[in-house]
């Protein structure tokens, strides 16, 4: 644990707020991040291969694919398995993307937080990417790529447990790479603004602060560069850091909207249960700090049944909880400015 100026504190390491890169946590002092140390879950490895794009013909014409080498562990066999058959006995098929998501996302309330699992995964400082997940703790980015990358298997009810399997391997690595390709360290999204900029582009996401009338973000991001001692990768490897710092400086965040914290409950009514929910940082060198699902309270008809907006999240202290009020939870985010958000969409 390092500290950045008088106010914050850095919890592991990476170029985005838990999750994206080696993991960024930054905090305020005032909120406890000191809880018990989370035991590892069993996880799930696949080694590098050839880009997986597209993603889903292949399978959902019933073609022959060929199977990633991974294989979901015990006790993650176990959860896929059960939550498999909830879906098909709450028929979540026709849901819409976004209530599905939601839905998804209930699953995991209360599984536990647990940082670093990206980079855990890789017990060197090669730099080549494994891609690793985890149905039993998460980070706030991990939550948000699995309940994504879930949904698009839960739309395909008559799947067979080894077709749903590699769906989700191949959906999960199409949220987490740069063009859905998975290669070395600098293939992976390590900032939020490239997450949503790539998604957008691969219409995988639909980016929604320009329409909420928002406002750019125009900033130049360098924290990874900046900070590179504290990423093992980048200490091993100037490449990387060199990797790093072009990618940083390729990610056009004039293309990003945020809404500022004062008017995020003005859109209460524009948001949807699902919306991807990333909270901006005043830093100017970092955009975003933590990331979310929106959280609606829905009815069976899937109305709204609070005119409130919550946050739906992997909490350092909590795990996996709700949040209930959105623009309350990013007013005591100390350093938040406001939010971006990013709409999820099918995968094709």
């Amino acid at each position: 644990m390092g500290s950045l100026g008088r106010r914050w504190t850095i919890v592991g390491l990476g170029g985005l707020s838990c999750g994206m890169g080696a993991l960024f946590w930054i905090t305020a002092l005032t909120s406890s991040v000191r809880d018990a140390a989370v035991s590892a879950a069993p996880q799930i490895r696949v080694r590098p291969s050839a880009t997986l794009t597209p993603l889903l013909p292949s399978m959902l014409s019933g073609q022959a694919i060929d199977l990633p080498a991974a294989h979901l562990s015990p006790s993650d066999r176990k959860i896929f398995t059960q939550l498999r058959n909830r879906a098909r006995t709450e028929d979540w098929t026709n849901l819409p993307i976004g209530m599905l998501t939601q839905r998804v996302g209930e699953s995991f309330l209360g599984s536990p937080y647990q940082a670093n699992l990206l980079d855990r995964a890789s017990q060197n400082t090669s730099g080549q990417e494994t891609l690793t997940a985890s149905l039993q703790q998460f980070d706030c980015v991990l939550f948000i790529e699995t309940a994504l990358a879930l949904e698009q298997i839960f739309q395909q009810p008559n799947l067979t447990y080894t077709q749903a399997e590699t769906l989700f391997f191949k959906a999960l690595q199409q949220y987490r790479y740069r063009n859905g390709t998975l290669g070395d360290y600098c293939s992976r999204l390590h900032y939020f603004s490239d997450w949503i900029l790539d998604h957008n582009r691969r219409g995988l996401v639909q980016e929604m602060g320009r329409s909420l009338g928002g406002i750019p973000l125009n900033r130049s991001l360098s924290f990874m560069s900046q900070n590179w001692r504290k990423y093992p990768v980048l200490v091993a490897s100037p490449t990387f850091r060199t990797c790093i710092a072009e990618t940083e400086a390729a990610i056009d965040t004039k293309n990003v909207f945020y809404i500022p914290t004062q008017q995020i409950s003005q859109h209460y009514s524009q948001l949807q249960p699902g919306d991807v929910v990333g909270i901006v940082t005043r830093m100017k060198e970092l955009d975003v700090t933590h990331s979310g699902l929106v959280y609606q309270r829905l009815d069976a008809n899937g109305t709204a049944q609070s005119s409130k907006t919550g946050l739906m999240h992997a909490s350092v202290r909590s795990g996996i909880k709700i949040s209930p009020d959105l623009a309350t939870y990013v007013g005591n985010v100390d350093g938040a400015i406001g939010i971006v958000v990013a709409r999820p969409l099918p995968l094709k």
